[in-house]
């Protein structure tokens, strides 16, 4: 690494973080150079937008709007939307999916997959499973995409630059109910059969690995670490799976959750080998290690009865959506302390919490609010669109 490189390293982590945050309105020039000296390609097209590939570490992520039918690129060093493609028509159900060099977004309303090119800013379209609507998932891992129909259990691999179908899709008679796909960074697909706690790895075609040891719609999926760790809130165990043979590595460790508690999500560390449940009716976040086999440690982080969304796990801090008050719990799991954001949005509104290169986004499918969220709950809003307009 040069000199000008490590000097443009630096500087880039510099805007990123919230010291920076006065500084980032006025930086994309600088920001620019940056990119540039450190080895990352940018160019313009004959339309005059900004070229660039989503695997650089840039820290863009792609959401959705379904009001206008829309997938927009959000930027977070600069804190603002990169590029607007319309992709649906109004008021679709659509669902953004992030892609190493393009963003997909799946609209249940009609069953299709779209992608918008992160060079080009062209959308295309297709039909990846006959009769797929609102079980219509996309995965994306590494060079691969997979498309699942969680309801009817058909899977099937298609291009991720041209959409072109890899075959038929095949059964895998995973039903909906056993929570989302998930694929590691080898390219792999993994879920689970809820109607039978199957464990099916899929690359070419999907294979089951492990036969009954998770209680179906009861059992979670995630990855910790980049490995796929089964999570069964019944039987209360957390298993952590070899990637390479689908297999699982030693005696599944312990969660302290409840049973008959359906506000439970599950959450995997991208840093620590650790897993994070959180309980709306209890209003408890409870970490489970895996390499240490314990499931005592529960830190309070707001009022019993709050509705929680998912949580995502992002530098090391959990961030948990409250969709009862609108605000975006952070949490820091080692040092056992929390910040609580401004509201993001309206209270009662169900919105998510997305993650990419360091970044945190908060993003309301229904309505124009979208932002960056901060490590120390400060938040800098993105408005998707102009609803006027």
């Amino acid at each position: 690494m040069t000199t000008f490189d490590r000097l443009g390293t630096r500087l880039l982590r510099w805007l990123r973080s919230p010291a920076a945050l006065p500084a980032r309105r006025y930086a994309t020039a600088a920001v620019a150079v940056v990119v540039v000296t450190a080895g990352v390609v940018v160019a313009t097209t004959r339309d005059g937008y900004a070229a660039k590939v989503l695997d650089l570490g840039t820290g863009s992520v792609w959401v959705t709007s379904e009001g206008p039918g829309q997938l927009a690129l959000l930027d977070g060093v600069s804190a603002a939307v990169t590029v607007r493609l319309k992709v649906a028509d109004g008021g679709h159900d659509l669902t953004a999916v992030q892609g190493r060099r393009a963003g997909y977004a799946i609209d249940h309303t009609t069953g299709t997959l779209i992608r918008a090119d992160a060079a080009t800013w062209q959308a295309t379209a297709t039909t990846p499973i006959d009769g797929a609507t609102t079980g219509l998932t996309a995965t994306a891992a590494a060079d691969a995409l997979y498309v699942t129909d969680v309801q009817r259990g058909l899977v099937v691999a298609v291009d991720p630059d041209t959409l072109q179908p890899a075959g038929q899709p095949q059964s895998l008679s995973a039903t909906r109910g056993a929570g989302t796909p998930v694929a590691d960074g080898n390219g792999t697909l993994w879920l689970l059969d809820s109607t039978n706690g199957d464990l099916i790895r899929t690359t070419g075609a999907p294979r089951r690995t492990e036969s009954g040891f998770a209680a179906g719609t009861a059992s979670r999926l995630v990855l910790v670490q980049g490995a796929p760790v089964v999570v069964d809130l019944i039987d209360r165990s957390a298993t952590t799976i070899e990637p390479q043979t689908g297999h699982r590595t030693g005696s599944p460790a312990c969660t302290d959750n409840d049973p008959t508690d359906p506000t439970v999500t599950v959450a995997g560390s991208t840093t620590d080998h650790v897993v994070y449940l959180v309980s709306g009716r209890d209003g408890v976040l409870r970490i489970t290690d895996l390499a240490d086999d314990t499931c005592n440690q529960a830190i309070p982080i707001t009022t019993p009865g709050t509705d929680l969304g998912e949580s995502i796990d992002v530098g090391g801090r959990v961030f948990v959506p409250d969709r009862t008050t609108g605000q975006v719990i952070i949490v820091d799991p080692k040092a056992h302390h929390q910040d609580v954001t401004d509201p993001v949005v309206p209270p009662g509104t169900a919105f998510e919490l997305l993650g990419a290169d360091g970044f945190v986004y908060y993003n309301d499918r229904a309505s124009n609010l979208a932002g960056v969220v901060h490590l120390d709950g400060t938040i800098t809003p993105i408005a998707k669109y102009d609803p006027s307009d």
